[in-house]
């Protein structure tokens, strides 16, 4: 009997209630005290198309989903076919037997029937609950405590009352019952709930995000709804009147930009959140709040392009985009985390960084990430204290004076600013190249104060950020190069590498612009061997590496097929790797850079 290790999948089409039957099967299992890490793969369609949610769940930490799947639950005949034979030796599917009356499955595979529907009409509140019945059925097979289905009930369905959540318990109930009935015993995996369980958060990359922003003094949010970034606005409005927080849902990108500039630049902390062709609307803008002196928060949740490309899968194809986009240059951060924990943490950084260096702030997530769902501890919020920088108050201001002299130059390039309408504080705010004053100046001397104040921000934020640090041992065979969401598959491929005797460690890009190259140099310059994995065509960052400090880096494990890196994957491609650079990770494309 394997106990606490398991790969589990739930797959049906649009409409069938997939994501919330995940989310409610993950919250179960993490309240056991148990580890839970998701990923759910869909379709852009409203309806139909084949879509599926996997669980993985561990007694020990877990830093990334696998392909492996020990229990499939099928909600149609479709996935039923899809998924039978990624099945695992010794694995089983629960399917509707009154879909599959003469259903065959493989060797090694065991097959558990279940009136799902007629348990959904007869025991719980009609067909709608097929999800909920498949989900205490899968409990049920697995002989876990249902108790806990119940709390994990109150807690997403209290608010609609006793009813809701009784008709949803007796439908899981239904599920339980006729598993333990029928099948106790005859499936080699089971879970426990862990003996003194530890109460740990189940969060999204993107509810972590908003988590750190409201933390940060987030009082604006304006977005026009982009997939993946979405839920990012549905956090937001849904705790709105708690924290006080104002939700625009706008017109379009270019509007959602415009208004927060327009808050910001009158002392209201504000973000949007988009992906990567709703900042492409976005980019004038940009060049705007670099202009002005504006700090603003722009989230960027990627997914494959070019265009529309792939809507609702993930990888990492904008990095030179959001380093390079607008008119001229700029100074801005561009940031990137690459689990739960930094995007609260890097969320919250974002804010203080924004507003005290006056600058957009490029927060750059992926789909992965963002909606994942991850067990993880409950944030640490101690010692995060808001910094508003050179903010002005009246108090600080001579009202005598007609205007002030906002864009002064400075040995940190920071100049003191007042909020719109302070005695003593007027000053002109425009696109033009400016002085002191906002007045528009072309002059050269003008000109060259100007922008080498607005870039020298770049070099003071550098020394304010933390230099990369290498993960894992600082001597070892290999060294992996990444950013974002990959660092979790990197880290349990490195498990696995150690235990071919092949020590590896780990250098995590977060921080791009700034870029901190001697750090990074000084590191990869002892490396033996150095693997970028990136979740794009080109290898972006590798690229930066050679720009930033002349290293080239020839081996590469590039996957742009829209779907994340696994740890038996990079596993693969290192042991089969020939130091020639790659893209095997999708069949028929490879390409030498």
């Amino acid at each position: 009997m394997i106990t606490n290790n398991l790969s589990w999948l739930i797959g049906g089409e649009a409409g069938q209630g997939l994501e919330s039957a995940g989310h409610m099967f993950a919250l179960v299992l993490n309240r056991g005290g148990l580890f839970v890490i998701t990923n759910a793969e869909y379709p852009s369609l409203i309806r139909g198309g084949h879509n599926y949610n996997k669980v993985r769940v561990s007694d020990k930490p877990l830093t990334c989903h696998t392909n492996d799947v020990d229990l499939v639950c099928a909600l149609n005949k479709e996935t039923f076919e899809k998924h039978i034979d990624e099945i695992s030796e010794g694995g089983g599917i629960i399917y509707d037997s009154a879909d599959f009356p003469d259903a065959k499955g493989k060797d090694g595979v065991n097959l558990f029937g279940i009136p799902m529907a007629e348990l959904a009409k007869t025991k719980g509140g009609g067909i709608i609950m097929k999800n909920v019945v498949a989900i205490g059925a899968c409990i049920g097979l697995l002989d876990y405590d249902l108790d806990y289905f119940k709390e994990a009930l109150k807690q997403t369905f209290g608010r609609k009352g006793d009813e809701i959540v009784n008709s949803n318990y007796n439908a899981a109930q239904a599920g339980y019952d006729f598993m333990q009935e029928n099948y106790k015993g005859k499936f080699g995996y089971n879970l426990a709930a862990m003996k003194d369980a530890k109460q740990r958060m189940l969060i999204q990359g993107n509810d972590a995000f908003c988590i750190g922003a409201i933390k940060g003094g987030c009082k604006l949010v304006a977005e026009y709804p982009m997939t993946p970034s979405s839920s990012i606005l549905h956090f937001m409005a849904e705790h709105s009147r708690e924290y006080n927080v104002v939700v625009k849902h706008v017109e379009d990108e270019i509007s959602a930009i415009n208004t927060i500039i327009g808050a910001s630049a009158v002392g209201i902390r504000s973000l949007t959140a988009t992906s990567g062709g709703g900042f492409s609307l976005m980019v004038e803008a940009v060049g705007l709040a670099g202009m002005i002196e504006t700090g603003i928060v722009i989230v960027n949740v990627q997914r494959p392009g070019p265009s529309t490309g792939l809507p609702t899968r993930t990888g990492h194809p904008d990095l030179r985009l959001m380093m390079h986009a607008s008119q001229d240059e700029s100074p801005r951060m561009v940031v990137a985390p690459g689990d739960p924990e930094e995007c609260f943490e890097l969320g919250f950084q974002a804010f203080n960084v924004a507003d005290k260096y006056q600058i957009p702030v490029m927060f750059l997530s992926d789909k992965y990430l963002a909606e994942g769902e991850r067990s993880v501890d409950f944030f640490d919020t101690k010692g995060l204290e808001v910094d508003r920088g050179k903010l002005l108050l009246e108090k600080d201001l001579d009202p005598n004076e007609d205007r002030y002299p906002r864009y002064k130059d400075s040995p940190d390039g920071i100049s003191a600013r007042p909020l719109a309408g302070e005695k003593g504080g007027i000053f002109t705010c425009t696109s033009d190249e400016h002085n002191d004053y906002g007045d528009i100046v072309e002059d050269i001397p003008n000109r060259v104060e100007k922008m080498n104040k607005r870039m020298r921000k770049i070099d003071t934020l550098r020394k304010e950020l933390p230099a990369p640090k290498l993960i894992g041992q600082a001597k070892a065979d290999m060294t992996f190069v990444s950013w974002g969401s990959p660092k979790g598959a990197i880290l349990e491929s490195m498990e696995l590498l150690a235990k071919d005797g092949v020590s590896a460690n780990f250098l995590q890009i977060k921080y791009f612009i700034p870029f901190h190259s001697e750090e990074v140099a000084k590191i990869l310059g002892k490396a033996k061997r150095i693997v970028d994995v990136e979740e794009n065509f080109s290898g972006q960052l590798a690229d930066l590496i050679r720009e930033k400090t002349g290293i080239f880096i020839e081996e590469r494990i590039l996957d742009f097929s829209g779907r994340p890196f696994t740890a038996k994957q990079i596993y693969n491609e290192v042991k089969a790797g020939t130091g020639q650079a790659s893209a095997r990770t999708v069949p028929g494309l490879t390409t030498k850079l």
